[in-house]
């Protein structure tokens, strides 16, 4: 995906990267975290015969296309790049501002369970997500602190981690954030 803004974003924003994407060559496998239906072409044959492509319940909440993803994966799906197959997408004003970005990234975190809804009613994996989210978030808010006098881009960065991880801690206790509503 190749970003172009409709104003310049604060120089924190260029130098953070935050809309980059980095480029998977062509016939290279595409990681679950890196998919997106933004620019996509799938197999008829490799879409799950079990109901609906995209699961309703995340409608609002965003995460249908990865949970798709993820299903097709399980079922033995191949996601392969195709660099020469790029998506221009113009970012307005107010997409390039920290809460904006907080807000997206807190998302990311509430979907992490969301996706894996199958591991909802698991102690254990409900445990284990608690535990890494809550140090998570403390070293994100520590490196955030630590960077903050000396670059804003990288203390950017882990605020956002940190918003990500509270998203996950937030959905573990019940918390539903609806994007798109």
């Amino acid at each position: 995906m190749h970003a172009s803004f409709v104003e310049p974003p604060p120089q924190w924003i260029v130098d953070g990267g935050f809309f980059d994407y980095k480029p998977i060559p062509t016939g290279e496998p595409v990681p679950l975290e890196s998919t997106r239906t933004s620019n996509v072409m799938i197999k008829r044959s490799a879409m799950p015969d079990d109901g609906d492509v995209f699961d309703l319940k995340l409608g609002l909440t965003g995460g249908e296309d990865l949970d798709l993803f993820r299903r097709m994966q399980g079922n033995g799906a191949r996601m392969v790049a195709v660099a020469s197959a790029v998506v221009h997408e113009t970012i307005p004003v107010q997409r390039a501002r920290m809460k904006w970005l907080a807000a997206r990234w807190f998302r990311y975190g509430t979907m992490r369970v969301d996706v894996h809804e199958n591991k909802r009613h698991s102690f254990k994996f409900m445990a284990e997500t608690m535990a890494t989210a809550t140090g998570g978030l403390c070293m994100s808010l520590y490196r955030a602190a630590r960077k903050a006098p000396f670059h804003r881009d990288q203390s950017a960065e882990h605020i956002l981690r940190a918003s990500y991880w509270t998203g996950v801690l937030a959905n573990v206790v019940g918390f539903t954030y609806e994007e798109y509503k």
